[in-house]
């Protein structure tokens, strides 16, 4: 706004004037004393229309492109796999230049707010029968669990139906800031309409050959339900890209921390995950649950502990395979654990009474009923001796 005082029909003498331009304050001098004031007023008019036109070009081209692409799939059921992954390169494109330009994540979601990329949660996101592909969800950054220089920018994209959507971790080395994978977890037919948001990550500190393990949790967009399918992955950053070492599908709650349904952590080739796991008897819907691995070369092994409670163990073993199970039960054990595992799948179990029967080394029993069995199965576990 330019504010002119008038003084007998002529200006007084104005020094500087202030107008923002794409966010910023820019400051231009006048030297004149005294200017006519429509004389005045039509030069201002042009210096701002010049200015701003030409900065508005520069600064937000690719945002009305990324705008256009994003309104072609409006309303879709699903965003099959080769639209979405030229959505997803010029979507990473438009992050990239900006956080290479020093451009905050606050400044970012307020350019694709403007123009009206973004969607804004309310509760028709909980209508799992309407699609909002082709949003965006506010930028979000998952550093907090990486090593010194790592940011995390989750960017998530809305793919359809059934609230899917979709995150991708672009994780960037900050300075100089420099892009140094992009990790996402797929379902098994990405042209069908799952899709997984980001839930946990961590990034570890450079090995001697220039690479960073990482660790994160995903959960399957469902926005009527705190049970769904998850999977935790880790994977090796390496200098010419991301590769895959490990995944696994799991069972857990969603909701239950603020900072994520994964708290994954990396202390050097050892890395654990800490979530609300599933015990298979519904009235203990989940209890804490730590998964830990070691990694040497390209070989991911799980590690002890396996489970943080006896339920937790019971579940574990009998979802495990049979090489893992190997190692955690005596030869009479895992003789009946495929049986038992089957059964487990088809119709969960029950937990029964729970009782002390040792001390050097502490050993408990555990009954568990399997669906309609009236028999119940005992186990014994030790934590010190293998469990039978």
């Amino acid at each position: 706004m330019v504010v002119i005082a008038n003084r007998g029909g002529r200006t007084q003498p104005i020094r500087s004037l202030n107008f923002g331009l794409n966010g910023n304050q820019h400051y231009i001098s006048i030297i004149a004393e005294e200017t006519d004031i429509i004389e005045l007023m039509t030069r201002w008019i042009v210096i701002l229309l010049m200015s701003g036109g030409y900065a508005t070009a520069a600064a937000q081209a690719d945002t009305a492109s990324l705008a256009t692409a994003l309104k072609a799939v409006r309303g879709r059921d699903w965003i099959h796999a080769a639209e979405y992954k030229k959505l997803q390169a010029q979507y990473f494109s438009w992050i990239d230049a900006r956080l290479k330009a020093g451009k905050s994540l606050d400044e970012m979601n307020a350019e694709l707010r403007e123009a009206h990329l973004l969607f804004e949660p309310n509760d028709t996101l909980r209508d799992i029968s309407r699609s909002f592909a082709g949003y965006l969800i506010e930028l979000s950054e998952q550093s907090k669990h990486s090593a010194p220089g790592i940011r995390v920018i989750d960017a998530r994209i809305h793919r359809g139906v059934s609230c899917s959507v979709a995150s991708t971790a672009l994780v960037y080395q900050t300075k100089p800031a420099k892009q140094l994978g992009q990790l996402e977890v797929r379902y098994n037919n990405p042209d069908e309409g799952w899709a997984y948001h980001l839930e946990g990550i961590s990034v570890g500190p450079q090995d001697s050959n220039g690479a960073r393990l990482v660790a994160s949790g995903w959960t399957i967009s469902n926005c009527t339900s705190t049970r769904n399918d998850k999977a935790i992955r880790i994977d090796r950053l390496k200098p010419g890209g991301v590769e895959k070492l490990f995944e696994r599908s799991i069972w857990a709650r969603s909701g239950w921390s603020e900072e994520g349904d994964f708290l994954p952590a990396i202390k050097g080739s050892d890395i654990s995950f800490r979530y609300p796991g599933a015990t298979g008897d519904g009235m203990y819907i989940s209890l804490p649950t730590e998964a830990h691995y070691s990694v040497e070369g390209n070989r991911v092994i799980l590690q002890s502990p396996i489970a943080l409670t006896r339920a937790g163990f019971i579940h574990e073993w009998l979802t495990m395979s049979n090489a893992d199970a190997a190692r955690w039960s005596a030869t009479a054990a895992l003789t009946s654990r495929q049986a038992l595992a089957s059964e487990f799948k088809q119709q969960g179990i029950e937990f029964g009474t729970v009782a002390q029967c040792g001390v050097a080394p502490l050993v408990w029993e555990v009954e568990v009923k399997f669906g309609d069995s009236k028999q119940p199965v005992v186990f014994r576990i030790g934590g010190a001796e293998p469990a039978s």
